[in-house]
């Protein structure tokens, strides 16, 4: 668990803040939901006290894709990286250094597949 500090503009935006001041919240977020909020804040907002995930915003910077045509790009997103996890097992078999970094290859494509799941509704 990390503790982030998040202030939100007055458009809804929300910045993540390198610590505590006027009109900064904290909260307490595993490490996959930091990760994903320092790559993607843009689609998460504050509501009742909770981060959560903005698909309207989402939407505005992806308006050329249904609701389906953007699960399908995020599942050609993880397809395009699956070799690299093949790669990686493949090594770890064997004995021999990863070739990629196997800790940053699994959150991006958890964070992908949060995504995913959103846009599914589960």
């Amino acid at each position: 668990m990390k503790r982030i500090f998040i202030k939100q503009t007055k458009d809804g935006n929300i910045m993540l803040m390198p610590g505590p001041g006027d009109g900064i919240t904290s909260f307490e977020v595993d490490d996959q939901m930091y990760i994903t909020l320092k790559k993607e804040a843009e689609f998460y907002r504050i509501n009742e006290g909770k981060i959560e995930f903005d698909s309207n915003k989402f939407g505005l910077t992806y308006p050329f894709l249904t609701k389906e045509g953007k699960i399908e790009s995020l599942k050609q997103e993880l397809t395009q990286t699956d070799y690299k996890v093949v790669k990686c097992f493949e090594a770890q078999m064997v004995g021999v250094l990863l070739p990629y970094d196997i800790k940053d290859l699994y959150e991006k494509r958890e964070n992908i597949r949060k995504r995913i799941r959103i846009l599914e509704g589960k």
